[in-house]
């Protein structure tokens, strides 16, 4: 999970949680994510949840390395559909 905002982050792993999940780990910026390298390469990461702005910048670049290895990943955030790229 990428999130900024440490309330939005727990509701985020609870919500994970209670589908039958395991959170692999909560980053709240980019430079947390080691610039999108770490949540990419994490043990058992199936899937991650990014919100599109964060503190440092967007997460895009996250996003196109999640893409490359192939794991499926959601944008959430409260940014309108037109400004997120398709």
């Amino acid at each position: 999970i990428l999130e900024d905002d440490p309330f939005i982050a727990m509701d985020l792993c609870a919500l994970v949680e209670e589908s039958g999940h395991e959170v692999a780990r909560v980053c709240g910026s980019l430079a947390e994510a080691g610039g999108g390298d770490v949540l990419g390469h994490e043990p058992g990461v199936d899937f991650a949840l990014l919100d599109v702005d964060v503190a440092d910048g967007k997460s895009y670049p996250l996003a196109s390395g999640l893409h490359a290895r192939r794991i499926p990943f959601a944008f959430l955030s409260g940014s309108r559909q037109c400004d997120v790229p398709a």
